[in-house]
């Protein structure tokens, strides 16, 4: 990039498109990657389903406190699945306004599970037809990558990536 004289303040088209000519001849500008409305969508789905999934712990968080507050305890292994929510759901506290409080928690766990379940579902429905990798790498790389075709070995798919340290 050129430095700035005093008279050069003055932005036109012109004067652009001249500056962009001369970087173009001398090799300065590099390649951008604009991605098809396609691969714009997968990114989309990723990032609402990146998004998703903080809100879910900081719920299911937010569920134990209350909980182990209520000093109430449920046998068995899992946490999160359909029956220790649906036993949580049934608990009943010692007042009411921990009863809202808990009842409130529980739903707040659901809302992002349910959440998380359509995009992960909306996610494989768009990609049906890539393989090879398992499907959370497939769709997170793809929509980071775009077209596959501009990664012409292994090092620049990891630049790409942003895996390689000294790049």
């Amino acid at each position: 990039m050129d430095p700035k004289q005093a008279g050069d303040r003055v932005n036109t088209d012109r004067r652009e498109a001249g500056q962009l000519a001369r970087w173009a001849r001398s090799g300065d500008l590099t390649a951008v990657y604009v991605p098809p409305v396609e691969a714009a969508a997968m990114r989309d789905l990723t990032r609402a389903h990146e998004e998703t999934i903080s809100p879910l712990k900081d719920a299911k968080c937010r569920l134990n406190a209350c909980w182990l507050r209520q000093a109430s305890r449920k046998g068995g292994r899992a946490t999160w699945g359909p029956a220790p929510l649906q036993w949580l759901a049934e608990v009943v506290c010692p007042t009411p306004a921990q009863q809202i409080v808990c009842q409130e928690s529980v739903r707040a766990v659901h809302e992002p599970t349910e959440r998380l379940q359509r995009l992960e579902q909306a996610r494989r429905e768009y990609v049906h037809a890539w393989r090879g990798v398992p499907f959370p790498v497939a769709v997170t790389v793809r929509s980071a990558i775009g077209d596959l075709t501009r990664v012409v070995n292994p090092r620049a798919l990891m630049k790409c990536l942003g895996l390689s340290p000294s790049d």
